[in-house]
C-alpha cells in the first residue's frame, strides 16, 4: 500500500487538475446565499456565518480564543460538520442519492475548502466500500480517499488545511489499531498523544506547541460544536420571528461561554511562526503512514491468531 500511495500522489502531482474551479461561480452565489441566511443582528453573527457557511473569521476576540482553547478547528468546515449532517439525513430516512447530493451542495456552499472536500470524499468513499463486497481498513480508506482529492484538486498539495485534516484522520485511524482495547479514559488520552505526534510538524513552526492546547481542545471540541449548533440554530429562529431583543440576551449567554474558554486557554504562550518547509511535511506524514501501515499488519496478523 506505501507504494501505491508514493506512485499514486506522483500521478495526481504530474497532472495539475482542479475541479474547484469549475464551481467556483456556483459557489460564490451559494456561499452568499448561506451567508445572508445566517446573517442577524447578533454579536457574533460573523461567527455563525464562519461556523456554518465557511467563512474566515477575522481577527476578532472569538477568534483568538478559539485558537488558545484548541478547538478553532470547529470554525473550519470539515469532518464534524458532514459527518453530522450525514447523521441527520440518514437519522431523517433521506434516500442515498438526496444524502450525497446535500452533502455536495453543502460543500458547495462552504467556499470549496479543502477540509471539506476531503471529508465529503471519504464520506462517500465509504459509502461506496460499504455497498460492495470490498473490505478494506479505515486507514485504506483515508489513504484512497485522500488520494483521490489530490487527483480531483491538484492544488491540495499545499493546502495547509487539507493535510492537517488528512493527519488528524490518519493519527486516530493508527490509533483506534493500537488502542482497541484500552479503557475509554486510557484510549482518550493515548489518541490526544498520537494526534500530537502527527501534528509535531504544524506544533513546532506555526501553532501553540504546549501540549495542554490540544488535549483541552479534544475535551472542549465536541461540547463546542454542539454548543455553537444550537446558539446557531437559536439567534436564526429568533430572526424568523423578528426578536431581536432575545437575540441581545442570547449574545450573553455566548459571551460567558466565551470568557469561559478565554480563562481555559489563558495558559497559552506565544503563537510560532517558524519557517514551513512542505517537503519536510510529506516525508514525516509519508514516514508515519508507513509505520502506521505495518503497526496494521502486526495487529491483523496477531488478531488472526489468537
Amino acid at each position: 500500500m506505501p507504494i501505491i500511495l508514493l506512485i499514486s500522489l506522483i500521478f495526481s502531482h504530474h497532472f495539475n487538475f482542479n475541479l474547484n474551479k469549475y464551481f467556483t461561480n456556483f459557489s460564490k452565489v451559494a456561499n452568499l446565499q448561506c451567508n445572508e441566511t445566517i446573517s442577524s443582528s447578533s454579536h457574533y453573527s460573523g461567527l455563525f456565518q464562519s461556523f456554518l457557511c465557511g467563512n474566515k473569521l477575522d481577527k476578532s476576540l472569538p477568534k483568538q480564543t478559539l485558537i488558545k482553547a484548541g478547538i478553532y478547528h470547529l470554525i473550519v468546515v470539515s469532518g464534524g460538520h458532514f459527518l453530522f449532517l450525514d447523521f441527520i439525513l440518514n437519522f431523517l430516512k433521506f434516500p442515498l442519492f438526496l444524502r450525497c447530493l446535500f452533502l455536495f451542495i453543502y460543500y458547495i456552499a462552504t467556499g470549496l475548502q479543502a477540509p471539506g472536500f476531503r471529508a465529503l470524499i471519504h464520506i462517500l468513499f465509504s459509502i461506496f466500500i460499504s455497498f460492495s463486497s470490498i473490505s478494506t481498513s479505515k486507514l485504506n480508506k483515508l489513504l484512497i480517499s485522500g488520494i483521490i482529492c489530490l487527483i480531483l484538486n491538484n492544488s491540495y498539495w499545499s493546502s495547509l488545511s487539507f493535510w492537517l485534516s488528512f493527519s488528524v484522520c490518519m493519527a486516530l485511524a493508527t490509533a483506534k489499531i493500537l488502542f482497541f482495547n484500552e479503557k475509554p479514559i486510557n484510549r482518550f488520552v493515548l489518541e490526544n498523544i498520537t494526534i500530537y505526534i502527527f501534528l509535531m510538524p504544524f506544533l513546532i513552526t506555526l501553532s501553540y506547541s504546549h501540549p495542554l492546547t490540544l488535549f483541552i481542545g479534544s475535551i472542549l471540541a465536541t461540547p463546542s460544536f454542539f454548543f455553537l449548533i444550537i446558539s446557531t440554530l437559536t439567534v436564526f429562529i429568533f430572526k424568523i420571528f423578528n426578536l431581536n431583543l432575545w437575540i441581545n440576551e442570547y449574545d450573553k449567554i455566548i459571551k460567558f461561554y466565551f470568557d469561559f474558554l478565554d480563562q481555559v486557554g489563558s495558559f497559552s504562550s506565544a503563537k510560532n511562526n517558524l519557517p514551513w518547509n512542505w517537503i519536510w511535511f510529506w516525508t514525516y506524514l509519508f514516514v508515519l503512514f508507513i509505520l502506521s501501515h505495518f503497526i496494521k499488519i502486526i495487529f491483523e496478523r496477531k488478531s488472526n491468531h489468537g
